[in-house]
């Protein structure tokens, strides 16, 4: 059976700010004969974790993302998150998930509907503006 991480997981493991718990991650990470998988929503979730709970700046998360991403023991959906981290800081009024939205449209040929201006401004051939 395969594993996955939980936001819990992944934030512990990160900030190891629980030794104990971080410590748990670690040996799993390095002994686990395949690779965990972190599905897109945790990704969200530990995104959101670290700059609304612990106020990180975005270079700091962008970090703490790429160690996950970057982890050779992870499964996740690397293509997305490159994507979406080169935008961070080059669109810091852009949230992560909508980052997200407008690269998974791309990756699935298809247009994503906003009302965000902000996010059609920012992705134009990515985004199709929702008229009301």
């Amino acid at each position: 059976m395969a594993l996955a991480l939980d936001t819990n997981c992944l934030v512990r493991w990160l900030l190891w700010d629980n030794i104990d718990q971080a410590e748990v991650i670690a040996q799993i990470l390095e002994t686990s004969k395949s690779s965990l998988h972190v599905a897109d929503m945790a990704m969200a979730e530990v995104v959101w974790v670290l700059k609304r709970v612990y106020d990180f700046e975005d270079d700091l998360v962008e970090g703490f993302v790429r160690k996950i991403i970057e982890h050779d023991k992870i499964n996740c959906n690397r293509t997305l998150f490159t994507r979406v981290l080169d935008d961070m800081n080059a669109s810091p009024k852009v949230s992560f998930v909508d980052s997200c939205l407008a690269h998974y449209a791309e990756l699935n040929d298809t247009k994503l509907l906003t009302f965000d201006n902000t996010l059609a401004k920012r992705f134009p051939r990515l985004v199709k503006l929702a008229t009301a």
